[in-house]
């Protein structure tokens, strides 16, 4: 009784090769490589970053299905549930989306979820410091509604500050208009802004980029003009 050397069949009528193959296994052994299957016997990693990438193909698709989906039904919570796994459950979460890694911070203070807006920019800052100057604003503007004015002060000051290291410019006219209207509930006057907007300018002069040596420098700055 033939017995094929490669799957095991037997049968009295199973027909073998002179590699004790069925016609089954020599068509398998036989046929043409596809391409994928080349580079795969090439670079065994090949098929782990495939998957990786459809991977991520699905969660950049899963966003765009659940914002067009927020047009029709304008559930803000079914959005910010599509995101948090897309950004934060995922594994790995989705990566190289500085648009999507934004608008789910947007999203918690939308819904008047601060705390969690507060915490998610925090625990991005490391892992995307080309978004460091975004995530200032934003903390800036969540200081802002909890009124926390000096706060709110200090990050805008810190945002214009990096936004400035990355164009290589500081936005002078930018700062002090953005500025003023934090300036005002503080009691301060434009010679105040002006002298903040002195101060960034300065620091951009030295490139200094230091993150706590300029909150303290900001403080002071405000604690000086009489303001805590």
């Amino acid at each position: 009784m033939a017995k094929c050397s490669i799957c095991g069949k037997r049968g009295i009528f199973l027909k073998i090769d002179i590699y004790g193959r069925c016609s089954a296994c020599a068509n398998k052994a036989n046929r043409t490589l596809t391409a994928e299957e080349l580079v795969e016997r090439v670079n065994p990693g090949f098929k782990k970053t495939k998957s990786d990438l459809e991977h991520q193909d699905k969660l950049l698709a899963s966003v765009w299905e659940a914002r067009e989906q927020y047009k029709v039904d304008n559930n803000i919570d079914k959005l910010i549930a599509a995101y948090e796994y897309a950004m934060i459950e995922a594994k790995p979460p989705l990566k190289n989306a500085q648009s999507h890694t934004m608008y789910l911070a947007e999203l918690y203070i939308k819904n008047n979820q601060n705390d969690k807006a507060w915490d998610y920019l925090n625990s991005i800052l490391l892992s995307h410091i080309d978004l460091t100057h975004k995530i200032r604003f934003l903390q800036c503007k969540i200081l802002k509604k909890e009124k926390r004015f000096v706060d709110a002060m200090i990050m805008l000051m810190m945002g214009h500050l990096f936004k400035a290291q990355i164009n290589a410019t500081f936005a002078k006219d930018a700062f002090i208009k953005e500025a003023t209207p934090i300036a005002n509930k503080l009691g301060l006057n434009n010679d105040n802004v002006e002298y903040l907007a002195y101060l960034i300018e300065n620091q951009v002069k030295h490139r200094n980029y230091d993150d706590q040596t300029l909150r303290t420098s900001y403080k002071k700055a405000l604690s000086d003009f009489g303001v805590q």
